[in-house]
């Protein structure tokens, strides 16, 4: 656990972050701790990266609205989602629930009691929530508008039935009470369990010109609207340049997606860990010793000799919980040298060993 090597609270207490509505010990907590592993459901950590990523894109151009999924479950995304708000912004939920006659795919049962117990316990309040306990077929903008008043959404996360018919409905709705420089979160594209999905995605895209999707990861895929994709497009461009080598892109209805590579969410609250090193830092150039090239922006490469050596200072234990280390790396590999194997050492003792291989960009390991 996380937790266990956190310093946090001299640092954040219980501050809260611009106009957010929850206190950046909340956010830190769910994101960079594993506090979304408490909660049931199916979501990568570098999706939680991107969101917050998405979100401190939006605020920092003054872009507000409100928050929105279709399908929550019991709550996993939603509750990063919530997190989000920022003060006079609203979040809706919107899922049939125990109602599954409704839930035609069967792709998860969900559970009202379970959710709303779930949101009470991550965001301490059910107030700025609104519940639409309802098949989303039969839930259209005027619905939405009555709920919410005139502000629109500013993240719309699509993520209920899975058959083409509804990923199309949810879609156009999403669409039509999205900010004009809101994203759409479009869940399991490209999954081979729900081959509906991207069916209805492109009915949506031939039968809406004012809507691309921009980037793809982690299952999800992130639409916004025509005159604001380049803004986004770009910043997500930058985000990935920094943990990939070379970016890589994927036709999508014609549209040139970028196939997204992102770190691990505790690398956007480093300040959150007793010890966090970013070798991209001046600062923390000290710690390189034999083995290392010059660091660049994103941190830095090994000088390809067989032995790269780093000094980390260990924090004095202050608790009688277990000290972890966590390292965040990729290799390089390519068709040519489809493999590299890393063996890792602690004070000259082997302690593992991880094998990289062609296609794989990014490394999370645990001590």
């Amino acid at each position: 656990m996380l937790s266990k090597i956190k310093a946090y609270w001299a640092a954040h207490k219980n501050k809260v972050t611009t106009d957010s509505l929850f206190s950046s010990r909340q956010i830190t907590d769910y994101f960079a701790f594993e506090g979304h592993k408490d909660i049931d459901g199916w979501l990568s950590a570098e999706s939680l990266t991107f969101v917050k990523a998405l979100a401190d894109f939006q605020n920092k151009n003054a872009i507000k609205g409100n928050v929105a999924e279709i399908g929550v479950y019991h709550g996993r995304f939603f509750v990063a989602l919530c997190l989000m708000l920022n003060i006079g912004e609203k979040a809706l939920a919107i899922d049939v629930f125990e109602d599954q006659e409704f839930n035609l795919d069967h792709s998860g049962k969900g559970d009202y009691l379970e959710f709303t117990e779930n949101i009470k316990k991550k965001l301490g309040t059910l107030r700025h929530l609104e519940i639409v306990k309802s098949d989303s077929i039969k839930v259209n903008a005027n619905t939405i508008h009555s709920i919410l008043g005139t502000n629109n959404i500013r993240l719309f996360s699509v993520d209920g039935c899975h058959t083409a018919g509804h990923t199309l409905h949810d879609l156009q709705l999403a669409s039509q009470v999205l900010s004009r420089d809101g994203v759409i979160i479009l869940d399991d594209f490209h999954n081979e369990q729900w081959p509906g999905v991207e069916k209805g995605l492109m009915q949506f895209l031939d039968e809406n010109e004012f809507f691309s999707p921009f980037a793809y990861g982690f299952n999800k895929l992130y639409l916004t609207t025509n005159a604001h994709i380049d803004n986004y497009k770009k910043y997500t461009e930058d985000i990935s340049s920094r943990y990939s080598d070379a970016l890589s892109f994927q036709d999508i209805g014609g549209n040139e997606v970028l196939n997204m590579t992102l770190p691990p969410p505790e690398h956007l609250f480093p300040d959150s860990f007793l010890n966090f090193y970013d070798f991209s830092s001046a600062s923390n150039q000290v710690l390189l010793h034999e083995g290392w090239f010059p660091p660049e922006p994103w941190g830095v490469w090994s000088d390809g000799t067989q032995k790269a050596l780093l000094f980390l200072p260990i924090p004095i234990k202050q608790t009688d919980d277990d000290l972890i280390l966590r390292a965040s790396f990729h290799a390089f590999v390519s068709n040519t040298f489809p493999e590299k194997k890393i063996n890792i050492f602690m004070n000259s003792q082997q302690v593992d060993s991880v094998t990289f291989h062609y296609g794989m960009d990014y490394y999370n390991w645990q001590y």
